[in-house]
Protein backbone atom coordinates (compact mmCIF):
# COMPACT_ATOMS: atom_id res chain seq x y z
CA UNK A 1 0.00 0.00 0.00
CA UNK A 2 1.21 3.16 -0.94
CA UNK A 3 0.69 6.30 1.88
CA UNK A 4 1.11 9.85 0.90
CA UNK A 5 2.52 13.00 2.60
CA UNK A 6 2.45 16.32 2.51
CA UNK A 7 -0.02 18.79 0.59
CA UNK A 8 1.18 17.80 -2.61
CA UNK A 9 1.08 14.47 -2.29
CA UNK A 10 -2.75 15.33 -1.20
CA UNK A 11 -3.40 17.13 -3.98
CA UNK A 12 -2.30 15.05 -6.28
CA UNK A 13 -4.39 12.12 -4.46
CA UNK A 14 -7.03 13.87 -5.38
CA UNK A 15 -5.95 14.39 -9.17
CA UNK A 16 -7.41 11.96 -11.04
CA UNK A 17 -11.37 13.02 -9.66
CA UNK A 18 -10.71 16.61 -10.03
CA UNK A 19 -9.18 16.44 -13.81
CA UNK A 20 -10.83 14.02 -14.83
CA UNK A 21 -12.27 16.15 -18.07
CA UNK A 22 -9.63 18.73 -17.87
CA UNK A 23 -11.15 20.02 -21.51
CA UNK A 24 -14.87 21.25 -22.68
CA UNK A 25 -16.49 17.81 -23.11
CA UNK A 26 -20.25 16.44 -24.48
CA UNK A 27 -21.35 13.71 -22.39
CA UNK A 28 -22.55 11.20 -24.82
CA UNK A 29 -24.14 8.59 -22.11
CA UNK A 30 -23.43 5.43 -21.46
CA UNK A 31 -21.91 2.77 -24.33
CA UNK A 32 -24.00 -0.03 -25.53
CA UNK A 33 -21.21 -2.71 -25.63
CA UNK A 34 -21.78 -4.18 -28.62
CA UNK A 35 -22.33 -3.04 -32.54
CA UNK A 36 -25.80 -3.04 -33.48
CA UNK A 37 -24.32 -3.35 -37.12
CA UNK A 38 -21.64 -2.94 -39.12
CA UNK A 39 -21.32 -0.77 -42.53
CA UNK A 40 -21.61 -3.47 -45.73
CA UNK A 41 -21.25 -3.40 -49.49
CA UNK A 42 -22.15 -5.57 -52.15
CA UNK A 43 -19.66 -6.37 -54.26
CA UNK A 44 -18.82 -8.31 -58.13
CA UNK A 45 -15.38 -9.06 -59.71
CA UNK A 46 -14.95 -9.12 -63.01
CA UNK A 47 -12.57 -11.04 -65.21
CA UNK A 48 -11.88 -9.58 -68.44
CA UNK A 49 -11.79 -13.31 -70.16
CA UNK A 50 -14.44 -14.57 -68.30
CA UNK A 51 -16.94 -11.33 -67.22
CA UNK A 52 -18.49 -11.34 -64.21
CA UNK A 53 -17.56 -13.88 -61.61
CA UNK A 54 -20.04 -12.99 -59.11
CA UNK A 55 -20.59 -13.47 -56.65
CA UNK A 56 -24.91 -13.38 -56.96
CA UNK A 57 -26.17 -14.55 -53.72
CA UNK A 58 -23.26 -14.42 -50.81
CA UNK A 59 -22.45 -10.41 -52.12
CA UNK A 60 -22.57 -8.64 -48.61
CA UNK A 61 -18.54 -8.00 -47.71
CA UNK A 62 -18.15 -6.20 -44.55
CA UNK A 63 -16.64 -2.45 -45.28
CA UNK A 64 -14.09 -2.88 -42.67
CA UNK A 65 -11.28 0.25 -42.08
CA UNK A 66 -9.35 -1.74 -39.77
CA UNK A 67 -8.51 -4.05 -42.79
CA UNK A 68 -5.47 -2.91 -44.92
CA UNK A 69 -6.62 -5.26 -47.94
CA UNK A 70 -9.71 -7.23 -49.78
CA UNK A 71 -10.94 -10.44 -48.18
CA UNK A 72 -12.88 -13.26 -49.50
CA UNK A 73 -14.06 -16.32 -47.26
CA UNK A 74 -16.65 -18.92 -47.11
CA UNK A 75 -19.23 -19.94 -49.54
CA UNK A 76 -18.32 -16.64 -51.44
CA UNK A 77 -15.15 -18.21 -52.26
CA UNK A 78 -16.68 -21.31 -53.39
CA UNK A 79 -18.89 -19.20 -55.77
CA UNK A 80 -16.45 -17.72 -57.26
CA UNK A 81 -14.07 -20.41 -57.64
CA UNK A 82 -17.25 -22.17 -59.52
CA UNK A 83 -17.08 -19.29 -61.69
CA UNK A 84 -13.41 -19.34 -62.53
CA UNK A 85 -11.60 -17.67 -59.67
CA UNK A 86 -7.93 -17.61 -59.71
CA UNK A 87 -4.91 -17.56 -57.55
CA UNK A 88 -1.22 -17.22 -58.03
CA UNK A 89 0.33 -17.10 -54.74
CA UNK A 90 0.12 -16.99 -50.85
CA UNK A 91 0.57 -14.83 -47.95
CA UNK A 92 0.93 -14.58 -44.39
CA UNK A 93 -1.86 -12.38 -43.08
CA UNK A 94 -2.36 -11.21 -39.34
CA UNK A 95 -5.26 -10.59 -37.52
CA UNK A 96 -6.86 -10.43 -34.12
CA UNK A 97 -6.36 -13.39 -33.06
CA UNK A 98 -3.44 -14.55 -34.97
CA UNK A 99 -1.68 -15.55 -38.06
CA UNK A 100 -3.50 -16.97 -41.15
CA UNK A 101 -2.21 -18.23 -44.42
CA UNK A 102 -4.41 -16.89 -47.85
CA UNK A 103 -3.98 -17.47 -51.49
CA UNK A 104 -3.43 -14.47 -53.61
CA UNK A 105 -5.84 -13.89 -56.83
CA UNK A 106 -4.97 -12.82 -60.39
CA UNK A 107 -5.52 -9.39 -60.48
CA UNK A 108 -9.00 -8.32 -60.94
CA UNK A 109 -11.78 -5.60 -61.24
CA UNK A 110 -13.75 -4.79 -58.26
CA UNK A 111 -16.87 -3.04 -58.31
CA UNK A 112 -18.73 -2.63 -55.20
CA UNK A 113 -22.04 0.05 -53.96
CA UNK A 114 -22.99 1.43 -50.75
CA UNK A 115 -26.96 1.54 -49.83
CA UNK A 116 -27.90 3.89 -52.98
CA UNK A 117 -25.62 1.66 -55.74
CA UNK A 118 -23.92 4.05 -57.08
CA UNK A 119 -21.05 1.88 -57.86
CA UNK A 120 -17.41 2.26 -56.99
CA UNK A 121 -14.52 0.37 -58.79
CA UNK A 122 -10.85 -1.36 -58.67
CA UNK A 123 -9.14 -2.09 -61.10
CA UNK A 124 -5.72 -4.89 -60.97
CA UNK A 125 -7.28 -6.16 -57.29
CA UNK A 126 -5.13 -8.64 -55.92
CA UNK A 127 -7.63 -10.43 -53.26
CA UNK A 128 -6.90 -12.45 -50.54
CA UNK A 129 -8.85 -15.66 -49.97
CA UNK A 130 -9.78 -18.31 -47.62
CA UNK A 131 -11.77 -21.38 -47.70
CA UNK A 132 -11.39 -21.80 -43.69
CA UNK A 133 -12.27 -18.49 -42.92
CA UNK A 134 -15.64 -17.21 -41.73
CA UNK A 135 -16.49 -13.35 -41.53
CA UNK A 136 -19.50 -14.00 -40.12
CA UNK A 137 -22.41 -13.28 -41.75
CA UNK A 138 -19.94 -11.24 -44.62
CA UNK A 139 -18.79 -12.70 -47.47
CA UNK A 140 -15.68 -11.12 -47.32
CA UNK A 141 -14.08 -7.77 -46.60
CA UNK A 142 -13.63 -4.33 -48.48
CA UNK A 143 -10.48 -2.67 -46.56
CA UNK A 144 -8.69 0.69 -46.73
CA UNK A 145 -7.90 -0.23 -50.77
CA UNK A 146 -11.40 0.64 -51.25
CA UNK A 147 -12.13 3.73 -48.90
CA UNK A 148 -9.00 5.71 -49.95
CA UNK A 149 -9.59 8.83 -52.07
CA UNK A 150 -12.83 9.07 -50.86
CA UNK A 151 -15.38 9.93 -48.35
CA UNK A 152 -17.54 6.83 -46.82
CA UNK A 153 -20.48 8.50 -44.97
CA UNK A 154 -22.42 6.33 -42.11
CA UNK A 155 -25.83 6.88 -41.32
CA UNK A 156 -27.29 5.32 -38.16
CA UNK A 157 -30.63 6.61 -38.30
CA UNK A 158 -32.27 3.97 -39.87
CA UNK A 159 -32.26 2.26 -35.94
CA UNK A 160 -34.82 4.69 -35.20
CA UNK A 161 -37.08 3.79 -37.60
CA UNK A 162 -40.24 1.46 -37.24
CA UNK A 163 -39.25 -0.44 -39.88
CA UNK A 164 -37.03 -3.48 -39.13
CA UNK A 165 -36.00 -3.53 -42.61
CA UNK A 166 -34.32 -0.11 -42.67
CA UNK A 167 -32.58 -0.85 -39.29
CA UNK A 168 -28.89 -1.18 -40.38
CA UNK A 169 -26.13 1.27 -41.26
CA UNK A 170 -26.23 3.02 -44.33
CA UNK A 171 -23.54 3.15 -46.59
CA UNK A 172 -22.81 5.90 -49.17
CA UNK A 173 -19.49 6.87 -51.28
CA UNK A 174 -18.46 10.56 -52.04
CA UNK A 175 -15.65 12.64 -53.40
CA UNK A 176 -16.27 15.47 -51.03
CA UNK A 177 -17.11 15.47 -47.07
CA UNK A 178 -21.58 15.89 -46.69
CA UNK A 179 -22.22 19.20 -45.51
CA UNK A 180 -23.51 18.96 -41.62
CA UNK A 181 -26.16 20.23 -39.70
CA UNK A 182 -24.73 22.75 -37.17
CA UNK A 183 -23.46 19.70 -34.76
CA UNK A 184 -20.18 18.58 -36.43
CA UNK A 185 -17.40 17.47 -34.35
CA UNK A 186 -14.12 16.53 -36.55
CA UNK A 187 -11.37 14.11 -35.26
CA UNK A 188 -8.04 14.13 -36.96
CA UNK A 189 -7.04 10.29 -38.19
CA UNK A 190 -3.42 9.63 -38.82
CA UNK A 191 -2.89 6.84 -41.26
CA UNK A 192 0.16 3.69 -40.62
CA UNK A 193 1.21 1.95 -43.08
CA UNK A 194 2.34 -1.56 -41.46
CA UNK A 195 5.23 -3.51 -43.61
CA UNK A 196 4.44 -5.73 -46.10
CA UNK A 197 7.73 -8.45 -46.71
CA UNK A 198 6.35 -10.38 -49.65
CA UNK A 199 7.80 -9.74 -53.00
CA UNK A 200 4.05 -9.39 -54.71
CA UNK A 201 1.83 -8.19 -52.40
CA UNK A 202 -1.86 -8.17 -53.38
CA UNK A 203 -3.38 -4.17 -53.31
CA UNK A 204 -2.71 -2.17 -50.77
CA UNK A 205 -3.83 1.24 -49.12
CA UNK A 206 -1.60 3.83 -47.61
CA UNK A 207 -2.64 2.69 -44.23
CA UNK A 208 -4.96 2.28 -41.18
CA UNK A 209 -6.75 4.81 -39.41
CA UNK A 210 -6.01 5.94 -36.07
CA UNK A 211 -7.30 8.23 -33.67
CA UNK A 212 -6.17 9.80 -30.18
CA UNK A 213 -8.48 8.81 -27.19
CA UNK A 214 -7.67 9.30 -23.77
CA UNK A 215 -9.23 6.60 -21.54
CA UNK A 216 -10.16 7.33 -17.94
CA UNK A 217 -10.05 3.93 -15.98
CA UNK A 218 -11.48 3.08 -12.49
CA UNK A 219 -7.78 4.05 -11.49
CA UNK A 220 -6.01 6.39 -13.81
CA UNK A 221 -6.17 7.45 -17.11
CA UNK A 222 -4.04 7.35 -20.24
CA UNK A 223 -3.56 9.07 -23.99
CA UNK A 224 -3.42 6.25 -26.36
CA UNK A 225 -3.00 5.59 -30.39
CA UNK A 226 -6.26 3.37 -30.84
CA UNK A 227 -7.87 1.89 -34.55
CA UNK A 228 -10.93 3.11 -35.61
CA UNK A 229 -11.86 -0.21 -36.79
CA UNK A 230 -15.68 -0.37 -38.43
CA UNK A 231 -15.19 -3.98 -38.78
CA UNK A 232 -14.63 -3.85 -34.69
CA UNK A 233 -18.07 -5.30 -33.10
CA UNK A 234 -16.72 -4.51 -29.84
CA UNK A 235 -13.70 -2.41 -28.89
CA UNK A 236 -10.36 -3.55 -27.54
CA UNK A 237 -7.87 -2.40 -25.12
CA UNK A 238 -4.32 -3.66 -25.81
CA UNK A 239 -2.73 -5.27 -22.58
CA UNK A 240 0.12 -3.05 -22.66
CA UNK A 241 -2.70 0.05 -22.35
CA UNK A 242 -4.56 -1.91 -20.03
CA UNK A 243 -1.40 -2.79 -17.48
CA UNK A 244 -0.67 1.02 -17.76
CA UNK A 245 -4.47 1.93 -16.86
CA UNK A 246 -4.27 -0.35 -13.61
CA UNK A 247 -6.82 -2.77 -14.51
CA UNK A 248 -4.52 -5.76 -13.47
CA UNK A 249 -5.95 -4.38 -9.90
CA UNK A 250 -4.91 -7.68 -8.32
CA UNK A 251 -0.91 -7.47 -9.78
CA UNK A 252 -1.34 -11.09 -10.54
CA UNK A 253 -0.06 -10.32 -14.92
CA UNK A 254 -3.56 -11.03 -16.58
CA UNK A 255 -7.44 -10.07 -16.78
CA UNK A 256 -8.78 -12.96 -15.55
CA UNK A 257 -9.92 -11.95 -11.74
CA UNK A 258 -10.94 -8.61 -13.23
CA UNK A 259 -13.31 -9.85 -15.96
CA UNK A 260 -16.94 -9.55 -15.86
CA UNK A 261 -17.52 -11.94 -18.48
CA UNK A 262 -15.65 -13.83 -21.73
CA UNK A 263 -16.43 -14.23 -25.13
CA UNK A 264 -14.29 -15.37 -28.42
CA UNK A 265 -13.10 -13.62 -31.01
CA UNK A 266 -12.56 -14.42 -34.41
CA UNK A 267 -11.09 -13.09 -37.89
CA UNK A 268 -8.09 -13.76 -39.23
CA UNK A 269 -6.05 -16.07 -37.38
CA UNK A 270 -8.89 -18.53 -36.23
CA UNK A 271 -10.62 -17.52 -32.54
CA UNK A 272 -9.42 -17.30 -29.37
CA UNK A 273 -10.92 -16.72 -26.11
CA UNK A 274 -10.77 -13.21 -24.49
CA UNK A 275 -11.75 -11.58 -21.10
CA UNK A 276 -13.99 -8.50 -20.88
CA UNK A 277 -13.49 -5.82 -18.66
CA UNK A 278 -15.12 -2.37 -17.34
CA UNK A 279 -13.14 -0.01 -19.26
CA UNK A 280 -14.29 2.87 -17.32
CA UNK A 281 -14.71 5.98 -19.92
CA UNK A 282 -13.23 6.72 -23.25
CA UNK A 283 -13.07 10.57 -24.51
CA UNK A 284 -12.24 11.38 -27.87
CA UNK A 285 -10.74 14.55 -28.34
CA UNK A 286 -11.90 17.09 -31.60
CA UNK A 287 -10.54 19.83 -33.90
CA UNK A 288 -13.04 22.09 -31.97
CA UNK A 289 -11.60 21.75 -28.77
CA UNK A 290 -14.31 19.53 -27.33
CA UNK A 291 -14.15 15.90 -26.17
CA UNK A 292 -17.09 13.80 -27.14
CA UNK A 293 -17.30 11.11 -24.25
CA UNK A 294 -18.81 7.50 -24.13
CA UNK A 295 -19.68 6.01 -20.16
CA UNK A 296 -19.03 3.08 -18.49
CA UNK A 297 -17.55 1.17 -21.80
CA UNK A 298 -17.13 -2.65 -21.74
CA UNK A 299 -14.22 -4.08 -23.88
CA UNK A 300 -12.22 -7.09 -24.76
CA UNK A 301 -8.02 -7.40 -23.45
CA UNK A 302 -6.07 -8.51 -26.37
CA UNK A 303 -2.53 -7.75 -27.64
CA UNK A 304 -2.61 -6.94 -30.77
CA UNK A 305 0.62 -5.14 -31.96
CA UNK A 306 2.80 -2.62 -29.70
CA UNK A 307 1.89 0.34 -31.97
CA UNK A 308 -1.52 -0.39 -31.40
CA UNK A 309 -2.74 0.75 -27.93
CA UNK A 310 -6.55 -0.09 -28.92
CA UNK A 311 -9.38 -0.63 -30.81
CA UNK A 312 -12.45 1.92 -31.83
CA UNK A 313 -14.88 -0.12 -32.60
CA UNK A 314 -18.76 0.49 -34.44
CA UNK A 315 -19.92 -0.13 -30.45
CA UNK A 316 -19.02 2.97 -30.01
CA UNK A 317 -20.26 4.11 -33.37
CA UNK A 318 -24.05 2.92 -32.85
CA UNK A 319 -24.06 3.38 -28.99
CA UNK A 320 -27.19 4.54 -27.87
CA UNK A 321 -29.22 3.62 -31.17
CA UNK A 322 -29.91 0.07 -28.84
CA UNK A 323 -32.87 2.64 -27.28
CA UNK A 324 -33.30 4.01 -30.65
CA UNK A 325 -34.32 0.35 -32.07
CA UNK A 326 -36.60 -0.22 -29.00
CA UNK A 327 -39.09 2.57 -29.20
CA UNK A 328 -36.43 4.93 -27.51
CA UNK A 329 -34.92 8.44 -28.28
CA UNK A 330 -32.06 8.60 -31.20
CA UNK A 331 -28.69 6.98 -30.71
CA UNK A 332 -26.22 9.86 -29.80
CA UNK A 333 -24.38 9.50 -33.12
CA UNK A 334 -26.62 10.47 -36.39
CA UNK A 335 -23.54 10.53 -39.37
CA UNK A 336 -19.92 9.61 -39.38
CA UNK A 337 -17.90 10.57 -42.26
CA UNK A 338 -14.36 9.20 -42.96
CA UNK A 339 -13.31 11.31 -44.85
CA UNK A 340 -9.90 9.63 -46.88
CA UNK A 341 -9.44 12.11 -49.87
CA UNK A 342 -5.63 12.70 -48.28
CA UNK A 343 -4.75 9.31 -47.77
CA UNK A 344 -2.09 9.21 -49.90
CA UNK A 345 -0.16 12.11 -47.53
CA UNK A 346 -1.30 9.19 -44.04
CA UNK A 347 -4.26 11.62 -43.51
CA UNK A 348 -7.68 11.84 -42.89
CA UNK A 349 -10.82 12.69 -40.97
CA UNK A 350 -13.70 11.44 -39.05
CA UNK A 351 -16.52 13.75 -39.29
CA UNK A 352 -19.43 12.88 -36.62
CA UNK A 353 -22.94 14.83 -36.85
CA UNK A 354 -23.83 14.32 -32.99
CA UNK A 355 -27.61 13.90 -32.46
CA UNK A 356 -28.58 17.56 -31.36
CA UNK A 357 -30.55 16.07 -28.20
CA UNK A 358 -27.36 15.56 -26.53
CA UNK A 359 -24.74 18.31 -28.23
CA UNK A 360 -24.40 19.82 -24.47
CA UNK A 361 -20.83 21.04 -24.41
CA UNK A 362 -20.00 21.38 -20.85
CA UNK A 363 -17.07 23.19 -19.71
CA UNK A 364 -14.43 20.76 -17.89
CA UNK A 365 -11.74 22.00 -15.59
CA UNK A 366 -9.73 25.07 -15.59
CA UNK A 367 -6.09 24.51 -16.03
CA UNK A 368 -4.23 23.96 -12.79
CA UNK A 369 -0.39 23.36 -12.08
CA UNK A 370 -0.76 22.30 -8.66
CA UNK A 371 3.41 21.53 -8.41
CA UNK A 372 4.29 24.94 -9.48
CA UNK A 373 6.37 23.36 -12.82
CA UNK A 374 4.30 25.25 -15.61
CA UNK A 375 3.58 21.94 -16.93
CA UNK A 376 -0.81 21.54 -16.65
CA UNK A 377 -1.50 18.89 -14.28
CA UNK A 378 -4.11 17.46 -16.54
CA UNK A 379 -1.27 16.42 -19.13
CA UNK A 380 0.74 15.29 -16.38
CA UNK A 381 -1.84 12.88 -15.25
CA UNK A 382 -1.90 11.54 -18.97
CA UNK A 383 1.59 9.96 -17.68
CA UNK A 384 1.62 9.51 -14.36
CA UNK A 385 -0.35 8.33 -11.21
CA UNK A 386 0.53 11.33 -9.13
CA UNK A 387 1.94 14.94 -9.32
CA UNK A 388 5.61 14.29 -8.32
CA UNK A 389 6.37 13.00 -11.41
CA UNK A 390 9.99 13.02 -12.76
CA UNK A 391 11.58 16.38 -13.25
CA UNK A 392 14.13 16.38 -15.98
CA UNK A 393 14.18 13.58 -18.33
CA UNK A 394 12.52 10.06 -17.50
CA UNK A 395 13.38 8.34 -20.82
CA UNK A 396 16.47 10.09 -21.26
CA UNK A 397 15.91 10.94 -24.57
CA UNK A 398 17.54 14.26 -24.52
CA UNK A 399 14.19 16.16 -24.22
CA UNK A 400 13.27 17.99 -20.62
CA UNK A 401 9.75 17.14 -19.38
CA UNK A 402 8.83 20.79 -19.85
CA UNK A 403 9.86 20.54 -24.21
CA UNK A 404 8.14 16.92 -23.86
CA UNK A 405 4.73 18.76 -22.83
CA UNK A 406 5.47 21.80 -25.56
CA UNK A 407 5.72 19.51 -28.17
CA UNK A 408 3.27 16.73 -26.82
CA UNK A 409 5.13 13.67 -27.13
CA UNK A 410 5.32 10.80 -24.48
CA UNK A 411 8.22 11.57 -21.38
CA UNK A 412 7.73 7.95 -20.98
CA UNK A 413 9.13 7.24 -24.25
CA UNK A 414 11.64 7.83 -26.36
CA UNK A 415 11.70 10.37 -29.05
CA UNK A 416 14.79 10.62 -30.49
CA UNK A 417 14.68 13.10 -33.67
CA UNK A 418 12.22 15.69 -32.44
CA UNK A 419 13.43 18.19 -34.57
CA UNK A 420 13.27 17.21 -38.56
CA UNK A 421 15.31 19.04 -41.26
CA UNK A 422 14.75 18.86 -44.81
CA UNK A 423 16.71 20.21 -47.82
CA UNK A 424 14.06 21.73 -50.17
CA UNK A 425 14.85 21.95 -54.10
CA UNK A 426 15.73 25.93 -54.68
CA UNK A 427 17.98 25.79 -51.24
CA UNK A 428 15.62 26.25 -48.84
CA UNK A 429 15.06 24.53 -45.62
CA UNK A 430 12.34 23.04 -44.25
CA UNK A 431 12.34 22.48 -40.25
CA UNK A 432 9.27 20.14 -39.22
CA UNK A 433 8.22 19.73 -35.29
CA UNK A 434 4.81 18.82 -33.26
CA UNK A 435 3.87 21.48 -31.06
CA UNK A 436 0.86 21.06 -28.49
CA UNK A 437 -2.28 22.89 -29.16
CA UNK A 438 -3.06 23.71 -25.66
CA UNK A 439 -0.05 25.79 -23.93
CA UNK A 440 -1.59 27.51 -20.96
CA UNK A 441 2.11 28.30 -18.58
CA UNK A 442 4.69 27.61 -21.54
CA UNK A 443 5.41 28.58 -25.41
CA UNK A 444 7.52 26.67 -27.55
CA UNK A 445 10.55 28.55 -29.33
CA UNK A 446 12.56 27.54 -32.64
CA UNK A 447 16.01 29.14 -32.45
CA UNK A 448 19.40 29.05 -34.31
CA UNK A 449 22.89 29.96 -33.95
CA UNK A 450 26.15 30.06 -35.73
CA UNK A 451 28.33 28.76 -32.59
CA UNK A 452 26.10 27.16 -30.00
CA UNK A 453 27.24 29.83 -27.45
CA UNK A 454 24.52 30.54 -24.70
CA UNK A 455 23.75 33.76 -25.95
CA UNK A 456 24.32 33.09 -29.77
CA UNK A 457 20.61 32.12 -30.17
CA UNK A 458 18.36 34.13 -31.63
CA UNK A 459 14.35 33.43 -32.92
CA UNK A 460 14.49 31.84 -36.72
CA UNK A 461 13.01 34.02 -39.45
CA UNK A 462 10.80 32.13 -41.80
CA UNK A 463 9.71 32.52 -44.99
CA UNK A 464 6.77 30.59 -44.73
CA UNK A 465 4.96 28.06 -42.15
CA UNK A 466 2.60 25.42 -42.39
CA UNK A 467 0.28 23.85 -39.80
CA UNK A 468 -1.14 20.50 -39.97
CA UNK A 469 -3.06 18.70 -37.21
CA UNK A 470 -1.70 15.54 -36.11
CA UNK A 471 -4.28 14.59 -34.08
CA UNK A 472 -6.65 16.77 -31.97
CA UNK A 473 -4.21 17.58 -29.46
CA UNK A 474 -1.27 18.19 -31.28
CA UNK A 475 0.09 20.49 -34.67
CA UNK A 476 2.61 19.42 -36.90
CA UNK A 477 4.91 22.67 -37.86
CA UNK A 478 6.60 23.12 -40.76
CA UNK A 479 8.43 26.55 -41.24
CA UNK A 480 10.60 27.35 -44.29
CA UNK A 481 13.81 29.55 -43.88
CA UNK A 482 16.61 30.40 -46.18
CA UNK A 483 19.67 29.09 -44.15
CA UNK A 484 22.66 31.60 -44.10
CA UNK A 485 25.55 31.04 -45.85
CA UNK A 486 27.63 29.97 -42.81
CA UNK A 487 27.34 27.01 -40.42
CA UNK A 488 24.48 27.64 -38.45
CA UNK A 489 22.73 25.30 -35.78
CA UNK A 490 19.03 24.94 -34.94
CA UNK A 491 17.12 23.80 -31.36
CA UNK A 492 13.47 23.56 -29.84
CA UNK A 493 12.96 25.31 -26.63
CA UNK A 494 10.38 25.62 -24.02
CA UNK A 495 9.82 28.85 -22.25
CA UNK A 496 7.54 29.55 -19.13
CA UNK A 497 5.42 32.36 -19.77
CA UNK A 498 5.81 35.45 -17.56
Amino acid sequence: MQILFGLQAFLASLLAISVIHARPYIDLGNADGLALDQPRVTVEFFDSEEGSLGPQLANSFLLDTGAERILIAGNTLSELQTNGYRTSGKIIEQGVSGFSTFDVSIPYQLNYAGTSGTIQTLRQVRALSSASSNFGSFGGIIGMPGMTGRTVSMDFTGFGSNDIFSAFVGVEFSNTLPAGEGHRYTVPLHLIKFPITEPDPPTTASGIPFLTAIVHSPTYKRRGRMLLDTGGQISILSEHFAFALGLDSDGDGNFDNEAVSRTEVGGIGGAISVPILNLGDIAVPTREGTDLVWNNVQGIILEIHPLIDGVFGSDLLTSGWLSAFLGGQDGYIRKAHCDFREAENHRGTLAIDINPLVDIPLPGQADTDLDGNNIPDAWEDLFYNELNSPRADQDNDGIPLLLEHALNTDPTKVDPHPLQLTRVPGGTLKLGFSRNRELPFSRLVLETSPTLDDNSWLPVRAQAISIKPLDSLTDRLEVTIQPPDEVCFFRLRATVLQ
